[in-house]
């Protein structure tokens, strides 16, 4: 049986008292304590709190965040730090505590319990942290372009103590994004009463000082187990590998990495399959089954695991390393006659395409959040977009064999542009047996103009784990936009863009192909 002790003020060092839940065994003993702090609602935690008070023999405290539901206070955006710690300190103090700290949550609640690793005078145990929000301005942003699919609506569902999104937009998520556009998006946030002060945290410069206070890379080498889970259709997959990567500079500890098949709430809730792809029984989400395994390998001191799931043939890897050892580099060069090829182009050739502000390329699945349909994360076929001409398409010869893509991918274009900020977008795509091609990956990049020469741009497309297989084609798509999952760049009365293909100046594809199975 599980008592659950209800909204507990805990003070905080400023006096504001936040709404705390503890769960925990009837039996009177000390205990191990989960530590989950949430903006979403304690109370909506509570079917998962009982399952971690079951499996783990534990006490689970839950708390909203400064400003949410039962909590005084205004919240204030990723400025968590503070609140954990005295919350921790509380918790502490308290009989039913053995001192065995664990936190645990997906997302902004794991970037709660990354922002104090640091902090000599508390020890936790383990964190727990798939789909993590972890470097603040790297994951709002992906090459210095907002993700406007995510950013706007997470601020209006933050922006009130409790979530009613549609209220404040007077209508649908498309309509919200759109009237941001048609009107300045600071006279939208005054005229539609949208949240001006979180939705100015997006909307802060790139070069302001003010994402230094949420960086969580430390110095300090790692005292603590962690477990990082992202997934293929993640939003935050650039998040949870760079956080991996800071870590692994720290030294010490190195954490466990799992990279699934999911989208970002797809994992909590045990997803199997995205679109028409299945992932088979091994590829369903289970976040208990995971969070015991890794308790054990703490409990037992085991090695890191490094363990990624192979889209579209249904297996996992386990590795020695991330990025993987056993993939060999492989560049695919951009031709004039549409094609990908290991062969550079002898010939100089230009490509040009022309931008249109108000008709940009929509976004067609990929990885994005779960915001409103018909945005939605998967490996949504970009057929529909085959009659615009502001896309460069690219493909392979049919593959004469099986070909895994495993590890980070780029792409290296050489632009001119007359356009003084634009946008330089491009798509990895399975091309099917049907005709159907499926997203698999994306990136995108700012790009400063005009320019008099052409210049090299690389964009990052993160990594992924997929099989093509014989007879199918990969894709690549070269653009300027894909909204709203990217916010627009600036209009501007020049809109032309050029790409030049030559031996000189070879605009390429690169990426990690796996070597051994």
């Amino acid at each position: 049986m599980i008592v659950t002790d209800f909204s507990i003020p805990v003070s905080m060092r400023d006096g504001v008292k936040l709404s705390t839940i503890i769960l925990k065994p009837e039996r009177e003993n000390s205990f191990p304590v989960f530590l989950l702090r949430t903006p979403y609602s304690a109370k909506k935690m509570l079917v998962a709190a009982k399952l971690v008070v079951q499996q783990f023999n534990s006490i689970v405290v839950l708390q909203d965040c400064r400003g949410r539901y039962d909590s005084e206070g205004v919240f204030r955006v990723c400025e968590e730090k503070e609140d954990t710690i005295d919350t921790i300190k509380w918790i502490d103090n308290q009989e039913w505590f053995n001192g065995e700290l664990h936190i645990f949550g997906p997302s902004y609640l794991g970037y709660i319990g990354l922002q104090i690793l640091d902090e000599e005078d508390i020890e936790i145990k383990t964190i727990f942290a798939p789909k993590v929000l972890g470097d603040v301005k790297y994951s709002i942003h992906r090459g210095d372009v907002l993700q406007y699919h995510w950013a706007l609506p997470w601020a209006i569902m933050t922006s009130t103590r409790i979530q009613s999104p549609l209220d404040l937009i007077n209508g649908t998520w498309p309509e919200a994004y759109k009237t941001a556009y048609e009107s300045n998006i600071k006279d939208a946030v005054r005229n539609f009463g949208w949240p001006e002060q979180i939705w100015q945290f997006f909307l802060n410069p790139l070069d302001s000082p003010i994402w230094e206070q949420y960086d969580i890379r430390g110095s300090n080498p790692l005292q603590t187990r962690i477990c990082l889970i992202g997934g293929w259709y993640d939003f935050l997959l650039n998040a949870t590998l760079k956080t991996y990567e800071d870590l692994i500079k720290r030294g010490g500890i190195k954490p466990d990495l799992i990279l699934g098949p999911w989208s970002h709430n797809g994992y909590l809730e045990s997803q199997a399959g995205i679109e028409t792809w299945d992932f088979g029984k091994v590829g369903k989400g289970n976040f208990i089954q995971d969070m015991s395994e890794f308790l054990e390998r703490e409990k037992t001191n085991a090695e890191q695991i490094i363990k990624v799931f192979i889209l579209r043939l249904n297996e996992w890897l386990e590795l020695d390393s991330w990025p993987p050892n056993q993939v060999e580099h492989t560049v695919l060069y951009l031709s004039e006659d549409q094609l990908l090829s290991d062969s550079v182009s002898e010939e100089e050739t230009v490509l040009q395409y022309e931008i249109d502000i108000d008709n940009p390329v929509p976004t067609l699945g990929g990885i994005v959040w779960e915001s409103y349909k018909p945005i939605e994360p998967g490996p949504t076929d970009q057929s529909s977009l085959r009659n615009r001409d502001d896309i460069l398409r690219f493909y392979t010869e049919p593959l004469k064999k099986d070909l895994t893509i495993l590890g980070f991918s780029s792409v290296d274009i050489w632009i001119k542009t007359d356009v003084p900020e634009t946008h330089l977008t491009a798509k990895l795509v399975v091309v099917e047996s049907d005709g159907t091609q499926r997203i698999f990956q994306d990136g995108i990049l700012r790009v400063l103009g005009p320019t008099t020469n052409y210049e090299k741009k690389s964009i990052d497309l993160l990594a992924t784990g997929i099989l093509l297989e014989k007879g199918e084609k990969l894709g690549l798509e070269i653009s300027w936009s894909n909204f709203p999952k990217y916010a627009l760049h600036p209009p501007s009365d020049k809109n032309t863009h050029s790409i030049l293909l030559s031996k000189d100046s070879p605009s390429c594809l690169n990426l990690s192909v796996l070597t051994q199975e």
